[in-house]
């Protein structure tokens, strides 16, 4: 179950995307039940789950949370995942779509 995370206009048009190159950032994702991750909690390994910009600085929080729980090339593509996130909160009508398998 690798993650893609696509930054996309307000048309769904992929501008960037990062591939996680083995399954395993969603053993960092914490039960829908912990109230300290309110949007990392929604990524669904499964489906997927957009954020719009208003959303982006509570995720970018709780992805910065995880880093320390995880091995390097979870740190790696949550790495890449903040980069994509900056670049959407630079802009209105951006959004980050976590696409599960």
């Amino acid at each position: 179950m690798a993650f893609a995370v696509v930054l996309e206009d307000e048309r769904s048009q992929e501008r960037e995307r990062v591939l996680e190159r083995r399954s395993a950032f969603h053993e960092l994702i914490p039960p829908l039940s912990d109230a300290a991750f309110r949007c990392v909690g929604f990524i669904d390994p499964y489906g997927h789950v957009v954020f719009n910009r208003l959303q982006l600085p509570l995720l970018v929080d709780e992805l910065r949370i995880l880093l320390p729980r995880a091995d390097q090339e979870q740190r790696d593509f949550i790495g890449a995942v903040l980069g994509l996130a900056q670049k959407c909160m630079e802009r209105p009508h951006l959004y980050l779509r976590f696409k599960g398998d």
